[in-house]
């Protein structure tokens, strides 16, 4: 049986296509939140150490952003 494009990806390797969209559908979120950060778990592992640095460096400007800091001059 062929994958969909969007369902090639480490998460979904091995697992049921629907796991996520049946745990939202039951209301189980518990159990979508582990399928969430196993995911983010996944794809972090994959990325390389660069994608990783900008993304934290992102957050970290939308934090100080959020919260007024002006940060060095």
């Amino acid at each position: 049986m062929r994958r969909s494009p969007a369902r090639t990806g480490p998460y979904w390797a091995g697992r049921p296509a629907g796991a996520m969209a049946r745990a939202v559908r039951r209301g189980e979120w518990e159990r979508l939140s582990l399928y969430l950060a196993l995911a983010v778990a996944q794809a972090a592992r994959a990325a390389p150490q660069t994608t990783i640095d900008d993304v934290l460096a992102l957050l970290s400007a939308a934090e100080e952003e959020r919260r007024g800091d002006a940060g060095p001059p």
